[in-house]
């Protein structure tokens, strides 16, 4: 029942770590001097679009499909009447101006075989230059929009995404039931969890601690502690156990509150302190033996590239839409494991939203253990198939082209925003 060492986590992992060069689009790497500089294929694609396909493959519409007040879908668009589909995460209500007014239009007209590319040079020089936006707002328009691409780019070629990517490294998927109240009372909270951990038959799950961004406070007077060692109780000594703080306190409190997952052998620490203070996160994970983990709300590469090289993190968590899509995520995880880390995405996402992080993790082999489902959330206002959902802790990589999800037809009409 003892925490994962965190010395003994790094030295596991040191055998697979890459030479520095070895991660493409590093935004910079160390020379022998220790001087950063840019490295040499700073603009060398990480997925070949055009080796793939022989021809021009030009946007003709980027929608936002208003399907419910629940559910909109974003569906990317070709001359030719190719598309591909994206269930739109709920921020995107919120932030889509910024599609109509940066991303449509410059990317209509344009071949999506250079999105990589055109999205860089969309950040970096061309005007309205989107670094002076440079936030999650920013970057979670960048990620529906690919994520609806590289679903087109499936269903043309009539591959899953995760083989645009090379040869999936895994046809099933471990899950771990990912909590995310606090309004319950710890006795309350290790009843809910257990029966999802029960129905989905998983063998992890993950429970909210501290206050959220509360300094220092718990959710409700001692509900941390007795949520930890009782949930372990009643789970058992063999169930997996993660916790988020979302930020909850300061890295003296993070500690001492650390300390206290660690006897109850807490597998890792997500977010101990804010998540701009990178400093303070990082001094808990210095003090730990617990790995820590963290990265939901992050964007930047060369921030990724320190937490990575630094040990801001033991594990990163860059969330797929959050991140700004598919290939941004997959740079992470090549920085990741340069430095000899790991990667657990963010992503409490249930049904066919989680379709797309199945085919990151396949695509990636420096995945960390579980991956989250929202435990709380399956039902949809929308038919689709193959119906997704975990059996016996696991899900099977859907099969079939793009993200191997069908969406009933009536579902997918454009609305004018």
């Amino acid at each position: 029942m003892a925490a994962l060492s965190r010395r003994r986590f790094a030295a596991g992992l040191a055998a697979t770590a890459l030479p520095h060069g070895a991660a493409a689009q590093f935004v910079a790497e160390r020379n022998k001097d220790g001087a950063l500089a840019y490295a040499s294929d700073e603009f060398a694609p990480l997925i070949d679009f055009r080796a793939l396909v022989d021809h021009p493959v030009v946007i003709d519409a980027v929608d936002v499909l208003d399907h419910s007040d629940k559910t909109k879908f974003v569906r990317v668009r070709s001359k030719d009447g190719a598309q591909g589909v994206i269930i739109a995460n709920k921020r995107l209500w919120h932030t889509y101006s910024l599609l109509d007014t940066l991303f449509r239009p410059v990317l209509l007209g344009k071949d999506a075989r250079d999105i990589q590319r055109i999205f860089d040079l969309l950040f970096r020089v061309n005007y309205p230059r989107g670094y002076k936006y440079s936030s999650m707002p920013y970057f979670i328009i960048q990620g529906h929009i690919e994520l609806a691409i590289m679903d087109m780019f499936g269903h043309m070629l009539g591959k899953s995404v995760a083989a645009l990517a090379g040869e999936p490294k895994l046809g099933e998927v471990a899950v771990y039931m990912s909590r995310l109240s606090r309004d319950t009372s710890a006795e309350e909270e290790i009843d809910i969890a257990e029966r999802y951990v029960v129905e989905a038959g998983a063998k992890a799950v993950k429970v909210k601690i501290g206050g959220r961004m509360r300094i220092n406070a718990d959710a409700s007077p001692g509900r941390t502690e007795a949520l930890v060692s009782g949930i372990r109780k009643r789970l058992g000594d063999d169930m997996v156990i993660y916790v988020d703080a979302n930020g909850s306190y300061d890295a003296p409190t993070a500690i001492r509150v650390g300390r206290m997952l660690e006897d109850n052998g807490v597998a890792f620490y997500e977010e101990p302190c804010e998540w701009e203070d990178f400093e303070m996160t990082k001094q808990v994970a210095d003090a730990l033996e617990m790995p820590v983990a963290g990265g939901e709300q992050d964007t930047s590469l060369p921030k990724w590239r320190w937490m990575a090289e630094h040990g801001g993190v033991d594990i990163l968590q860059p969330d797929i839409m959050y991140n700004g899509g598919f290939i941004r995520t997959m740079m992470v995880a090549n920085i990741a494991k340069t430095f000899g880390r790991r990667i657990a995405p963010h992503y409490p996402r249930s049904g066919p939203e989680t379709a797309p992080l199945m085919h990151f993790v396949a695509s990636i082999d420096n995945f960390e253990g579980f991956m989250e489902y929202r435990a709380d959330q399956n039902e949809t206002d929308f038919d689709y198939e193959p119906i997704i959902k975990p059996v016996n802790g696991v899900i099977a990589l859907p099969e079939g082209s793009g993200f191997g999800v069908q969406y009933d037809a009536k579902v997918l009409r454009t609305v004018e925003n």
